[in-house]
Formats: structure tokens, C-alpha cells, sequence
């Protein structure tokens, strides 16, 4: 994207609408139907040539939490499971599905800004 992060939905759920949500975003990393997230977030970390440290993930199953473990920034939704909210090094004010990526996107872009100052 225009800020120079890749972005990829891995999700277990397996929905038209998140294709079509992935679609209109131009998001092009895609994985649906996911049991294994860590094994598929790793295989796209070697692909993109990147390092687990440079990796932000935000989450809100027990299924998220080896990934989260892992990342170098996470965050959960604020509707997340305890043991993902307890885990993550940040926790959305706004509940899954009603803008908290947003909100996690724009808490990184503000550190890259500052980062940069």
C-alpha cells in the first residue's frame, strides 16, 4: 500500500464477503479456511523476505495466539478473547469488525511518523 506495508488477511473463516472486503481494500495476500495461522504467516514472512520482528498481527482467537507471540507489534480487538487481549502489546478501544484495524493501522503509521521525526 501507498504507506509501503503489506497487508494480508489469515483468517479460519471462509466468506465471500471478506474476499470481496480483500478485493475492494487491494489487499492481495488472502488465505481463508486457515487452521495453522503461525505456518501460513511464516510462509508469507519468507516470501515478502521479511523477519518475524517486522511483522504487526492483530487477532481475537486462541488460534492468533502463536502469531501473536511471535510478531514484533500485535494487537487485540477489543472484543477479543481474554488470553489474545492478555497477550497482545496492544488492545483496540474498537471491537472486531467495527473499525479496529483501522485503528491498530493508524496507531503504526503514527509511530513510523514519529520515528521518523
Amino acid at each position: 500500500h501507498s504507506a509501503g506495508i503489506e497487508v494480508a488477511i489469515v483468517t479460519s473463516e471462509n466468506t465471500e464477503l471478506v474476499a470481496r472486503r480483500a478485493a475492494k481494500l487491494k489487499i492481495k495476500h488472502l488465505f481463508q479456511g486457515v487452521q495453522d495461522k503461525q505456518k501460513v504467516v511464516e510462509g508469507l514472512i519468507n516470501e515478502l523476505q521479511l523477519s518475524w520482528p517486522l511483522v504487526a498481527y492483530i487477532g481475537d482467537d486462541v488460534n492468533d495466539l502463536p502469531v501473536i507471540g511471535a510478531v514484533g507489534l500485535s494487537a487485540a480487538v477489543n472484543d477479543a478473547m481474554q488470553a489474545v487481549r492478555d497477550a497482545a502489546d496492544y488492545v483496540c478501544e474498537r471491537v472486531g469488525g467495527c473499525a479496529a484495524f483501522r485503528e491498530f493501522v493508524e496507531l503504526i503509521l503514527s509511530s513510523q511518523s514519529h520515528a521518523a521525526n
